[in-house]
């Protein structure tokens, strides 16, 4: 996308973002689309979606990704798109990122102090009184 000045935002915009989303013929929604769709660059999409002037419209960018996010997590789950490709983009994308592996430490990030010492204590033995 070209670089400059922002492109001008306006209800026409607003309502473009909006019939965006309602389509469902747009396979996978993203917000490179609408920017392609607004003839603006994705940085533009963000700066707007930021502005409290313009929550209308952030909401309904919100809602863009998280149609995407949802679309993602089922073809994910029924083997509808590719496995790696839905991880990429959840991870990259939406911060669901798979965990498999929790390090632990101890006080100011050192190691955890162990013992394998074992007391063993004998009270109230039958028949010694």
């Amino acid at each position: 996308m070209p670089s400059g000045r922002l492109t001008d935002y306006s209800e026409k915009t607003l309502k473009k973002a909006q019939a965006y989303l309602a389509d469902d013929s747009i396979r996978f929604p993203s917000i490179t689309g609408l920017a392609r769709l607004l003839k603006c660059s994705r940085e533009t999409i963000y700066a707007w979606s930021k502005d409290p002037e313009k929550a209308t419209f952030s909401d309904t960018v919100r809602e863009i990704t998280d149609k995407q996010q949802q679309m993602l997590i089922e073809g994910g789950l029924y083997n509808d798109m590719n496995p790696s490709i839905v991880k990429l983009m959840l991870s990259a994308n939406h911060g669901i990122s798979e965990k498999t592996k929790q390090e632990v430490s101890g006080p100011d990030g050192g190691p955890i102090e162990t013992s394998n010492e074992i007391t063993v204590k004998f009270e109230g033995l039958p028949g010694k009184e």
